[in-house]
């Protein structure tokens, strides 16, 4: 299925679900770093959907369950009202200089537009929206020489993505970051890791973005059988280890240690010892893979600065 046939169907999933929260902590945490850094990004969202949306009490209970400090929960600005935030409003309000973003339906365009977004062509006055149909990947190729050291491009397509798109897709994501040195943040629905599709999304990664970081969540209920993939790669993250680096990756790490406790409250019980208190994981039922949850950067080119990282923490 192409994008713009997916882009043209009834959003399969209501905001502020499990892959939402993944994606868009990864996204708010990203954003506020830079604009603390004093390098705010231009946000480039191909996939931009729906502004906003009234949340389930469940969804509304999740994101008001998040530390009020996280970038997150600062961002989602309507949580109190049952309205959660779709990515271009977050990153608008985790800092954000400017967000440009896109949808091929006209409805949700003009929705978006109305929310005080800008559309692609405001960044872009020589893409040819029209006759491109405003078509995502179509759209990415025509942008992709013209993006800049301060862009965050967010490609988050549907499920068919890795079974019918990733491999025309991570390469023009590589041009982006090796060539223009731009930052991409790519969020993806996995059916099963170990299946022939699933390897093959690894030999990509590996391929075109090594370096990346990646945090994979496990099936949730609200997304039913998909894993919730989110990889993030920059010059930041393909360079060699930093400070710089270091503090981002911790940030991350904290959030998605925040979120599971918020996505699965029932996996994590605690265990008293004489002086001190044990996390430990029920390893039953639905949580079977949780062992596997928000294990961050493990694999690629990063995994062993960040073990070594992880062992100095335990040390200190």
């Amino acid at each position: 299925m192409n994008a713009k046939k997916a882009m043209q169907q009834r959003l399969p999933y209501k905001m502020g679900n499990s892959g939402d929260l993944l994606k868009h902590g990864v996204l708010a945490e990203y954003v506020r770093w830079r604009h603390q850094s004093d390098s705010p990004v231009r946000f480039i969202d191909l996939f931009g959907g729906e502004p906003d949306e009234e949340m389930t009490d469940e969804f509304k209970e999740r994101v008001l369950g998040l530390p009020e400090e996280s970038a997150l929960r600062c961002a989602q600005t309507k949580a109190q009202h049952g309205v959660y935030l779709g990515s271009g409003l977050v990153a608008r309000n985790a800092g954000a200089r400017q967000v440009l973003t896109n949808d091929c339906h006209p409805d949700r365009r003009e929705r978006l537009k109305n929310a005080g977004l800008d559309l692609l062509p405001k960044g872009f006055p020589n893409c040819d929206t029209e006759n491109l149909g405003w078509d995502a990947y179509r759209l990415l190729d025509d942008i992709v020489h013209e993006l800049h050291t301060d862009d965050l491009v967010l490609v988050d397509p549907f499920s068919e993505f890795l079974k019918d798109d990733a491999e025309k897709v991570m390469p023009r994501l590589a041009c982006a970051v090796t060539e223009k040195q731009a930052a991409v943040l790519l969020f993806a629905l996995n059916l099963n890791p170990d299946n022939e599709v699933g390897r093959r999304f690894d030999d990509l990664l590996a391929e075109h973005l090594p370096g990346a970081w990646r945090i994979t969540c496990p099936p949730h209920p609200d997304l039913r059988k998909y894993y919730a993939e989110v990889v993030l790669v920059s010059p930041l993250t393909m360079g060699p280890p930093c400070a710089t680096a270091w503090l981002l990756r911790k940030r991350l790490q904290r959030f998605a240690e925040k979120l599971q406790h918020v996505l699965f409250p029932l996996a994590v019980r605690t265990v008293e010892a004489p002086g001190r208190h044990v996390s430990s994981l029920q390893r039953n039922g639905r949580v079977q893979a949780l062992h596997r949850l928000f294990d961050l950067f493990e694999g690629n080119d990063a995994a062993a600065e960040v073990r070594r990282l992880k062992l100095e923490d335990e040390e200190s």
